[in-house]
C-alpha cells in the first residue's frame, strides 16, 4: 500500500525517530517484551528503538483500520487482534537482516500479520535494503520489494523473509532505511 500516510504524518514520525536516534539499539532476535532476546551480528545488523511512544498512535490506528484489506489482498484467514507490537528499525551501511520467520520463537507464536513502513526520506540516501519475502514456505520463490517512502507491506509472520544488505555511504542516521515495523497478534 503507497501513500500511506499523509505526508505531514510522514514527517512528523521521521523527526520524531530522527530526535531518539542517540535511543536505538544493537538489534536483537528471539524476543519479546518479556525477553529481550540475544544479539546476534551474524544474522541481523540493524539499530532498533523498541519504544517508538505515543507519536505513532495514530500510525497504529491506521494500520489496524487495514488490516481487513491486507488480510483480502493476502488471501489469509484473519484472525483476532488482540495486540500490535510495534518498533522502529534503522538499518545503516553494511546492515542486513538474513532470512527468517517471524513466529518460530515461543514468545512470537502469537504473531499471525507483519509489517514494514518505509519512512526513509525520499529519493534514498542509500541503495540496497529490499525487503525479500518467499512466495511460500515451500517453493523458495523470491518476491524483491523495493524500499519507497510511506509504503507499508504487509505479510504473514511465517513466510520467509530477509532485509538485503544496506549500503548508505554517509553512514549518518538521517540517511539510512528506516522503517516502522511490526506484528498484529492473536
Amino acid at each position: 500500500m503507497d501513500s500511506f500516510l499523509p505526508s505531514g504524518e510522514l514527517t512528523a514520525l521521521r523527526g520524531h525517530l530522527g530526535g531518539h536516534a542517540s535511543h536505538f539499539e544493537a538489534s536483537r532476535i528471539g524476543g519479546d517484551r518479556s525477553d529481550p532476546g540475544r544479539v546476534a551480528p551474524d544474522v541481523r545488523r540493524s539499530r532498533v528503538l523498541y519504544r517508538v511512544g505515543e507519536e505513532a498512535d495514530g500510525f497504529l490506528s491506521k494500520v489496524r483500520a487495514s488490516v481487513p484489506t491486507a488480510v483480502a489482498r493476502l488471501g489469509i484467514r484473519p484472525l483476532p487482534i488482540a495486540t500490535i507490537q510495534l518498533q522502529a528499525t534503522a538499518t545503516n551501511d553494511g546492515e542486513f537482516f538474513r532470512p527468517h520467520t517471524d513466529n518460530r520463537h515461543p514468545q512470537t507464536m502469537r504473531r499471525w500479520l507483519a509489517f514494514t513502513f518505509f519512512l526513509h526520506h525520499e529519493p534514498p540516501r542509500f541503495s540496497g535494503g529490499e525487503l525479500r519475502i518467499a512466495a511460500t514456505e515451500a517453493d523458495g520463490g523470491w518476491s524483491t520489494i523495493t524500499p519507497t517512502a510511506n509504503r507499508i507491506v504487509f505479510f504473514p509472520t511465517g513466510i520467509l523473509h530477509e532485509i538485503a544488505v544496506v549500503r548508505c555511504p554517509s553512514g549518518a542516521f538521517e540517511d539510512c532505511r528506516l522503517t516502522l515495523n511490526g506484528w498484529v497478534t492473536r
